[in-house]
């Protein structure tokens, strides 16, 4: 049998490689439709990984496949998927009702402020005061103020920090959310004061407290 020059060998190779990479091309080009093409195995190197859609079945799957590389320190690429979360939604509530939840949680947090000075050590300029559903928590000059107010057409209660600025809460199954990403007025309250003021504060005991809710992947 007649061997093939090595010229020929060299020019073989290289229509198969180009064949290769066409197909390989016109599959991912057209892989929302039918493709005849498929990857040959043999092709198979070393470093960089992708995945390619096989399309060959009814029922298109994804096969992990290696691909050339002409340098042994190229870094390896990566892939992410971007993870879609449930959405948090406010409870729908009269606006009798949101009217008392807001009160009771005002009222309760404002019992809760008025009394600190009494077990623990705060600021001279400490000061709590309620009026016409704005709650003042003043902290000191140089300490800040937190405000806390009902806002009634929207059906939520307002805070403004500052440390964290101002945020929205609403009514989320007997607790105040913060629908972006989930934390409560009452833990964040906890939070933030007690790094202000070098001691913890315990919010527990007051009216529609909560830890917050754990938003959940889809």
């Amino acid at each position: 049998m007649r061997s093939l020059p090595i010229a020929s060998l060299s020019s073989l190779h290289l229509m198969y490689m180009r064949w290769v990479r066409q197909s390989a091309f016109l599959m991912l080009q057209n892989q929302s439709q039918r493709s005849i093409f498929s990857i040959p195995c043999a092709v198979i190197s070393a470093c960089d990984t992708r995945y390619v859609q096989e399309t060959l079945r009814p029922n298109p799957r994804y096969v992990h496949i290696k691909t050339c590389s002409t340098s042994k320190n190229q870094p390896a690429r990566h892939f992410h998927s971007t993870v879609c979360r449930k959405k948090i939604e406010a409870s729908p509530v009269s606006e009798a009702n949101y009217e008392a939840y807001a009160e009771e949680t005002l009222d309760s947090l404002t019992e809760f402020f008025e009394d600190l000075p009494e077990t623990e050590q705060c600021n001279e300029e400490y000061d709590c005061a309620y009026g016409s559903g704005v709650l003042t928590i003043h902290l000191g000059s140089h300490e800040g103020t937190f405000v806390i107010n009902k806002q009634t057409p929207n059906k939520q209660i307002w805070l403004s920090s500052p440390l964290s600025g101002p945020k929205r809460y609403d009514y989320v199954d007997g607790q105040w959310i913060y629908l972006r990403d989930g934390t409560s007025l009452h833990r964040l309250l906890e939070i933030e004061i007690s790094s202000i003021l070098n001691f913890k504060i315990d919010l527990t005991k007051c009216k529609f407290y909560s830890r917050g809710v754990t938003v959940q992947p889809t």
